[in-house]
């Protein structure tokens, strides 16, 4: 998964840059093709990892999980597309496809330094917050089985 994942970080400005500034430079048919089929690449490399990923972390509630991510990509479309008849207007089609692309280095790099955070803590044998709670959560959990078990004998 890290690989379609990093592969997906790059993938998807490379793509929103040549979608946008083919449109901007009215090239032939094939030039935004090319653009949209880079993103669309870059989308399948990652979705499926990230809902088998909250499948696997989320096993009692994936569904509840996979619908949350999908209504938030679901908003998000909305409000870009309401964004984007004043972004296009003012910064052009390559202006606003190339702000888009900064976007999402961005957020690359924000994901990838949190990623670092995590092997670092894994490796090097500390335990972050999250594995914390997690392994708080899985204690509550093992305790109410016993009791669930000694109640029915």
């Amino acid at each position: 998964m890290m690989f379609n994942v990093g592969s997906a970080l790059v993938l998807m400005p490379v793509g929103l840059l040549i979608y946008g500034w083919t449109l901007a430079y009215s090239t032939h048919i094939v030039g935004p093709l090319v653009g949209h089929f880079v993103i669309g690449a870059a989308s399948a490399a990652y979705l499926p990892g990230l809902f088998g990923y909250l499948s696997t972390i989320k096993q009692q509630s994936a569904s509840a999980a996979a619908a949350a991510v999908q209504a938030a990509m679901f908003f998000a479309a909305a409000a870009l597309i309401y964004i984007s008849v004043y972004g296009v207007q003012g910064l052009g089609i390559g202006g606003y496809f190339t702000l888009l692309a900064g976007i999402q280095l961005l957020a690359a790099l924000v994901a990838a330094l949190c990623v670092r955070r995590r092997f670092r803590a894994a490796f090097s044998g500390q335990s972050s917050d999250v594995d914390q709670q997690q392994l708080q959560l899985q204690r509550r959990e093992r305790q109410q089985q016993l009791r669930q078990q000694k109640e029915e004998q």
